[in-house]
């Protein structure tokens, strides 16, 4: 095993050194690393066959960082840190040999396909040595903004003017580009996975921080020093810093005249601190601000379309994100997450419909947000919901379907929707099964327990039906219809103490008059039409209509037939009404003229 190793270490010089019969190599691969035992090999696994030298600067590492960088053919070198990623960076530039230089840290991949990119680019590079090329990086994070996407640049000619510069969140563009050098963007793709983890993302930040403070301390007047200064602050969600320090910023009149680009995303960057903590109106400020300047800026009426829909200044949203609907959103040199705008412009455009009540413009942007191909199921769950509303029972269980297939769509959410839909459809079995599905995923979705324990009580199973209603009582003291549901069952079970004491819980909880003297079943009756109402007046009528079912259960009347049949058609199926009615009077035995007042009422809504 050991000889192998060996002969393996030498095909990996041999390799590096080729350069097309040219002692000069092409490409050298310069790295600074610290400490990066877990991270280094995989980087130069993934990226080794395209460079022709590797160059590591050990800035201090006590593991075995510096014999993983020698095992694969790496120059290692060491160099004492000083607080300076520049001043590093540059003393790896120094030793490479290369015509044209690619850095990367050690938590950066890079897959096979974009690999074949970089050879292609390489076999292209100028002899001339004035290009240099921004690629993409795809910053995998932890953070509520996801993974972040933009263009950094990353392979440049090896001239003596080719510098970083800064402490911290060191840059080279602007020497390259003083010195005449061409930069391009290229669509290769390198994975920076360093901020996988939100205590990484802390610990990196609350280094750089100390930097950036230091460096500020001596030239208060670097704007770009004051930027990272916010950004850090924004990591450590220290976000009032962070925006105090980015008006710094935008306020200073050489930015916004000879930084015009900077400009833009220091101020956009400001408006989303404004919305991380609450702060919508400045938010809104912010973006109207920029649109005399950037009209056409897709990106300007995304945001604020989104600060108007967390203001719930519906219309306003609408108006807004219905200007970047055409936007083609690509990387770009601020960190962006591609894959959460391109979906939230379309998903927020829907749900802002909604709430204004424009339902079928709302079906229409969810159905166009369907062709982005992240977040799916978020789309396809809204749709149900939509569906479901609009008592399209089949149709929402559909979506709801779609949405467990896509990828994190199998929810307990969506199981328990599911569940709802398959019921209101009359399909019963496939219904428990979802209910059952959603407890199996989350013990406490009380929704499916208790749509569990309606379906329960449809099927006369008031054993089940009891249990998960007491079960969801448990969870949530305050949902009504697990005390309704109670109610319907203990009448029918003639259990009229506790009917009665489920009753007056009910009253209590409503503020309705609860100590009355029953005289008999009509009394009761009473009761439950007096809470159907009080439910009624608060728009819950999917609740009244149980309230009223139950009055016309307990003692049939007209009055409680004149307030079940009005929502027949809007909380409940005039079917599932009607089997209420016909099973109430087959209980009771009223007098024929009760009875042919009872069809004649059910005529009428047929008519209508």
């Amino acid at each position: 095993m050991k000889s192998r190793s060996k002969q393996r270490t030498k095909k990996q010089h041999r390799r590096l050194a080729a350069t097309n019969g040219d002692a000069t190599p092409l490409l050298s691969l310069c790295m600074i690393v610290k400490n990066e035992s877990q991270n280094l090999a995989g980087c130069l696994q993934s990226v080794q066959d395209a460079v022709d030298e590797i160059i590591v600067v050990d800035t201090g590492s006590t593991d075995d960082t510096r014999t993983i960088a020698k095992n694969a053919g790496a120059r290692v070198f060491d160099f004492t840190w000083c607080d300076d990623f520049s001043a590093a960076r540059n003393e790896s530039i120094r030793h490479a040999r290369g015509r044209y230089i690619l850095w990367l840290d050690a938590d950066d991949r890079v897959n096979p396909a974009e690999i074949q990119k970089l050879k292609q680019l390489k076999t292209s590079l100028p002899q001339r040595q004035d290009h240099a090329y921004y690629l993409v990086v795809h910053s995998e994070a932890a953070r509520m903004s996801g993974d972040l996407t933009f263009y950094q640049l990353r392979l440049f000619p090896n001239i003596p003017t080719a510098r970083f510069e800064w402490q911290i969140h060191e840059q080279i563009s602007n020497n390259l580009k003083k010195s005449g050098i061409i930069c391009e963007q290229r669509p290769i793709t390198i994975r920076h996975i360093g901020n996988e983890q939100q205590t990484d993302l802390i610990r990196k930040s609350k280094r750089n921080l100390a930097i950036i403070e230091r460096v500020l301390e001596k030239k208060p007047e670097d704007f770009v020093m004051r930027f990272q200064l916010g950004r850090t602050l924004a990591n450590l969600e220290r976000y009032e810093e962070a925006i105090t320090a980015m008006q710094q910023v935008v306020d200073n009149p050489v930015v916004k005249q000879q930084h015009p680009q900077f400009f833009l995303e220091t101020s956009l960057l400001m408006g989303r601190y404004c919305s991380d903590i609450g702060l919508d109106d400045s938010a809104q400020q912010v973006y109207q601000s920029l649109l005399p300047d950037y009209p056409d800026n897709g990106l300007i009426h995304y945001y604020l379309g989104t600060a108007y829909f967390e203001a719930e200044k519906y219309a306003a949203a609408i108006t807004e994100l219905k200007q970047c609907q055409d936007t083609t959103f690509s990387a770009g040199f601020m960190p962006l997450n591609l894959d959460v705008i391109n979906f939230q412009r379309g998903f927020l455009l829907g749900q802002a419909y909604q709430k204004t009540g424009k339902i079928e413009q709302a079906r229409l942007s969810f159905e166009a947000a369907l062709a982005s191909p992240t977040y799916r199921y978020r789309i396809l769950q809204e749709l149900g919901l939509l569906q479901l509303n609009q008592n399209a029972y089949p149709l929402a269980a559909d979506y709801f379907q779609q949405a467990i297939d896509e990828k994190d769509g199998r929810t307990d959410a969506n199981y328990s929707n599911l569940g709802l839909a398959l019921r209101k459809a009359n399909r019963f079995e496939d219904a428990e099964q979802a209910f059952r599905t959603a407890l199996d995923i989350n013990p406490d979705r009380v929704e499916a327990l208790t749509n569990l324990g309606h379906l329960s009580l449809l099927k006369k199973d008031y054993l089940q039906a009891i249990s998960c209603f007491n079960r969801a009582k448990l969870m949530d003291p305050d949902m009504l219809d697990t005390k309704l549901g109670l109610c319907e069952i203990y009448f029918q079970q003639n259990n009229l103490d506790k009917l009665v004491k489920e009753c007056e819980t009910l009253l209590r909880e409503l503020g309705l008059e609860s100590d009355l003297v029953l005289q008999g079943l009509e009394d009761l009756a009473a009761l439950f039409l007096n809470i159907g109402n009080a439910l009624h007046q608060t728009q819950r009528q999917s609740l009244a209509m149980m309230a009223y079912q139950l009055a016309f259960m307990i003692f049939p009347s007209t009055q409680a037939l004149k307030k079940m049949l009005p929502l027949a058609t809007g909380s409940q199926s005039l079917d599932a009404c009607k089997t209420v009615i016909q099973e109430s009077l087959a209980q009771h035995n009223p007098d024929p003229a009760f009875l042919t007042a009872v069809k004649d009422q059910l005529a009428t809504l047929a008519v209508g």
